[in-house]
């Protein structure tokens, strides 16, 4: 008895050395916003999915102590990460009527994610804060928390509004129309639930997410819709695939997922949405397994998917076909080059890897001592092995995103000496001051992120680096188990910059005085703007064929105006050469690199025609000159015009004779005879 005394005091003392940094008691500062869930039974650790919703209780302390209690239903949330396995699950609890969190927008449900086969803990949020400089619709909103559960300390997660329907969520019409208007969409390659509606169009399949549940004639019309859009995706010019898809989001979704590479691209928690006539593609969900954290040996998709080069998103899914149309590549690429220094930033310091560590050090560290789960775990065959400690998942993370930039910009061809080496980076949080209406800036954090150092090898490395984050336990809670992994393929759940002008001086206003002697001033060497290729590589063109040119706030010029001319966003090839089409926009040059790979022809090689008389001979190729050296021959002679694609020759004597023409600049030769 004495024995199992001393035992539980030592556990009270240790338990007490740490409790206060995670008491929500005013006289405690917190970290992080403190999520509390109370389930009705008490066994809220014990929760599986197939319990589905339980009653519960919640409270939410935000960091300054200010705090929201009510009653929500409580449950499971994810596929992979809801295995009997996994302690650390993610979880969806619903308000009975829709609340505002942190100013997150309204809504019932709010999914609390755990992160848990991401060591780093920081790839959903580099992926949402970057959703979010890109510009994409209804990214969801996120605070970075941590979770009770029936009073048991479950460590670090991410509060997100789920994707779904509503004002402050997705914002589609689900009535108009007699409910047959707009809809929300999940790419669901092979998974089935009892509870879900799916269509399958050209081969993909989908789960209905709104209107929730559809009825048969929503369904109908639906896959009719999606149909519709996919014929035209596949099969229509520009003009009429921009009529039925929003470009814009489809290229933005585009180089958001072909950065980090998220591996389930292809099978699930991808969504699109139709809103008045439109699809559009997004939001964006579920990014902890992309960007290298993934099992190389798992299959061909998952290799593709570890590695820093090639490209991924191309040929899955609706960009298996809009990846085949040089105006999409443009204006992803396009896009990636505006928001060059932002990728850099993700990986360099100070930037948003760097400022997801420094702000939230204690957090992380708390998970994987405080909560006791093991940054080393392996919880399934699709994860990548994790290393040992942290600091070696941290810096493999930002060297794995350090290659992908360096190949993508290489890929879009960028001039990267002529770009800023980063951009100015902040937490893309909502900051206010009640946690009912908004959410509450972070404290300046007072510890150094790590220096980590860029591999030089292609691939991203795998040792610890130099100065790394404090080492963190690997030690789990006390009677955990490592499960064997899964077979089971997983399908996890799933800045706009502000110009402010600068500050008045309040110095005050003095009479001019004769200046100090200063050394001269170098003059300022302008800034080169950056080079990309309006496609990827070299154009070919036959000569003749024309091309038309996404527009531009400037206009085009050739380089080489007898191989290739530009008029009105329109390029014709004339002989073979090359020649650069370029424009400056702002501190962008487009480049359009064209290769003209054959010559202009004449339909005959020889002809026949009397004395007097014409005939005529079509020059193959757009003409933008013709020019006979032999023009007063007394036998025969070109008597069309110089830019005329059909040239008549006039027999002027009996005889045979060679008119060398020159279309275009290149010699052409005739054999004539006249009769």
């Amino acid at each position: 008895m004495k024995k199992i005394t001393a035992f539980a005091l030592t556990l009270i003392l240790m338990i007490s050395a740490i409790y206060p940094v995670y008491s929500a008691d005013k006289s405690t500062k917190l970290d992080v916003p403190k999520i509390e869930i109370t389930t009705q039974n008490g066994k809220g650790v014990d929760l599986k999915k197939a319990d589905g919703y339980v009653d519960a209780s919640v409270k939410i302390t935000d960091i300054d102590n200010t705090s929201l209690s009510d009653s929500v239903v409580f449950k499971v949330r994810g596929n992979s990460t809801a295995f009997d396995s996994i302690g650390k699950k993610s979880y969806t609890f619903k308000f009975a009527k829709k609340k505002e969190l942190f100013s997150m927008g309204s809504g019932k449900k709010w999914a609390l994610i755990s992160n848990v086969y991401d060591p780093t803990l920081a790839r959903n949020y580099v992926a949402f804060s970057l959703a979010q400089k890109l510009g994409i619709q209804y990214t969801s909103n996120f605070k970075v928390v941590e979770l009770w559960l029936d009073k048991s300390f479950r460590g670090c997660y991410m509060l997100f509004e789920p994707v779904g329907e509503g004002k402050d969520r997705v914002d589609i019409d689900l009535k108009g129309n007699d409910g047959k208007k707009d809809f929300l969409l999940e790419l669901e390659a092979s998974r089935v639930e009892d509870d879900i509606t799916y269509i399958t169009s050209n081969g993909m399949r989908f789960a209905i997410s709104e209107p929730d549940p559809p009825t048969e004639e929503q369904a109908s019309y639906i896959k009719s819709t999606v149909d519709d859009v996919i014929r035209t995706i596949r099969y229509g010019t520009k003009e009429e695939i921009e009529g039925k898809i929003d470009i814009e989001s489809f290229s933005k979704f585009y180089i958001l997922n072909e950065f980090l590479k998220t591996v389930d691209f292809n099978f699930s928690s991808v969504f699109y949405y139709y809103k008045d006539g439109k699809l559009y593609a997004g939001p964006p969900w579920d990014y902890d397994l992309s960007s290298g954290n993934v099992n190389k040996d798992f299959s061909s998709n998952y290799a593709s998917s570890y590695k820093t080069d090639g490209l991924f998103i191309n040929n899955k899914n609706l960009y298996n076909y809009l990846c085949d149309y040089d105006w999409f590549n443009y204006t992803a690429k396009k896009l990636f080059v505006e928001n060059y220094p932002y990728f850099k930033s993700i990986y360099s310091e100070g930037g948003v890897i760097d400022t997801f560590y420094k702000t939230y050090k204690k957090p992380i560290e708390r998970n994987f001592s405080g909560a006791g789960w093991s940054v080393s775990r392996y919880y399934v065959n699709v994860m990548k092995y994790p290393l040992a400690t942290y600091a070696e998942n941290y810096d493999f993370y930002v060297n794995w995103c350090n290659k992908r930039v360096e190949w993508l910009a290489d890929y879009y061809e960028i001039d990267t000496s002529t770009v800023p080496a980063t951009e100015e980076t902040t937490t893309e949080e909502p900051t206010t001051e009640q946690v009912t209406t908004a959410a509450v800036t972070t404290a300046e954090p007072t510890t150094s992120a790590p220096e980590v150092k860029p591999s030089e090898t292609a691939e991203p490395i795998e040792t610890t680096a130099t100065t790394a984050p404090t080492e963190i336990s690997t030690t789990e809670p006390e009677g955990t188990t490592s499960p064997e992994p899964s077979t089971a393929q997983p399908t996890t759940e799933a800045s706009e910059t502000t110009v402010t002008e600068p500050p008045v001086s309040s110095e005050p206003v003095t009479s001019p005085t004769t200046p100090e002697p200063t050394a001269p001033v170098k003059p300022v060497e302008p800034v080169k703007p950056v080079v990309i290729p309006y496609l990827c590589g070299t154009v070919n063109l036959m000569a003749g064929s024309t091309v038309n040119l996404p527009a531009l706030d400037a206009g085009f010029v050739s380089s080489n105006k007898n191989v290739a001319t530009v008029k009105n966003g329109k390029v014709t090839a004339l002989k073979k050469g090359t020649a650069d089409i370029a424009a400056v926009v702002g501190n962008i040059k487009y480049v359009y690199k064209t290769k003209v790979v054959n010559n202009p022809s004449l339909s005959k090689k020889s002809i026949t025609v009397k004395k007097g008389k014409t005939k005529p001979v079509t020059i193959i190729g757009k003409v933008k000159s013709v020019k006979n050296t032999y023009k007063n021959t007394k036998k025969a002679k070109i008597i069309s015009k110089r830019s005329a694609d059909k040239i008549k020759i006039r027999g002027l004597k009996k005889g045979k004779t060679t008119l060398k023409i020159f279309v275009n600049g290149y010699k052409l030769k005739l054999k004539v005879k006249v009769k």
